[in-house]
């Protein structure tokens, strides 16, 4: 009986002590930069010919926890959505076929997700057509793979690993990058000439680059290089916080108090605590002053 006892003890000073609640960091993570999407090609106010579709819609997704998804709508409805094909990763490319059901005007919109979270819808608007010759028009699907032809002579070179990016800053999120003497093609330029557009080295989308000793510097033919402006700096806008369901409130559960004599405290002022209180008859015993 004697050598039980502190087993016994032992059990109901552990089962005494009530756990922890365990703590789920995701549920505390907040998002500080919301997801981004913007649409490439076709650009708003384009006429597009009904008989050379289907047309690729160019998107691009940012989000700084990774991009999970990107959602393709016309006129309102949901087109496609898809996951980025490298996974969820800063920056992703995604291409979608569109064929029109008929002329008119449309309304492209595209979103990215990270994870419960949708960034606010990038739009274009454009007309789509019946042609009404037998020559096939002319048009590009991809603005930068028209420019790309046409300023070709002027080539920018990085000279040190570098982000392109949708403005001139560290604002404005990056769509590609560089690493030390990669090469390519100078769309324009900007007024006070500290940044150029180029057509990205990886994706081909238009971005901006520095120049400069410490960046990158230009080759080529680059006398008539036309003037650019850089776009507004990007606002981030949080998607709303979903109603939360209705649920009955659970009632709130007390937690049982342990006897004196199993509660690891100095009840009496004697300087002994629980059973090595002499006045203590076993832990179930709730007066540690009184035998």
């Amino acid at each position: 009986m004697s050598i039980a006892l502190p087993a016994v003890i032992l059990f109901l000073l552990l089962t005494g002590c009530s756990a922890l609640p365990l703590f789920d960091a995701s549920e505390t993570t907040l998002t500080t930069l919301g997801p981004q999407a913007w649409i490439d090609a076709p650009v708003s106010g384009q006429t597009l010919h009904l008989s050379s579709a289907p047309f690729e819609v160019v998107v691009h997704g940012n989000a700084a926890s990774g991009v999970t998804g990107v959602e393709l709508s016309v006129n309102g409805q949901v087109l496609a959505k898809t996951n980025p094909p490298n996974g969820s990763e800063p920056f992703t490319y995604i291409v979608f076929d569109w064929t029109p059901p008929a002329p008119g005007t449309y309304q492209l919109s595209a979103r990215a997700q990270a994870g419960e979270l949708y960034g606010s819808p990038a739009q274009v608007e454009v007309i789509v057509v019946v042609e009404d010759s037998g020559e096939a028009p002319s048009f590009p699907l991809s603005p930068t793979l028209a420019v790309e032809s046409e300023h070709a002579g002027c080539q920018y070179t990085a000279l040190v690993n570098l982000f392109c990016r949708s403005g001139p800053g560290r604002i404005y999120p990056d769509l590609d990058d560089f690493v030390a003497n990669q090469i390519a093609p100078v769309v324009g330029i900007l007024a006070d000439q500290s940044h150029v557009q180029v057509l990205g080295p990886n994706f081909g989308a238009a971005c901006f680059v520095p120049l400069g000793a410490d960046f990158g510097q230009l080759s080529g033919d680059c006398n008539d290089l036309p003037m650019v402006t850089a776009p507004p700096p990007p606002t981030f806008t949080p998607s709303p916080t979903p109603e939360p369901l209705a649920t009955s409130t659970p009632r709130p559960t007390s937690t049982p108090v342990p006897p004196q004599c199993s509660d690891r405290a100095d009840n009496d002022g004697d300087g002994r605590t629980d059973l090595a209180d002499r006045e203590c008859r076993d832990a179930d015993d709730n007066d540690e002053a009184n035998r």
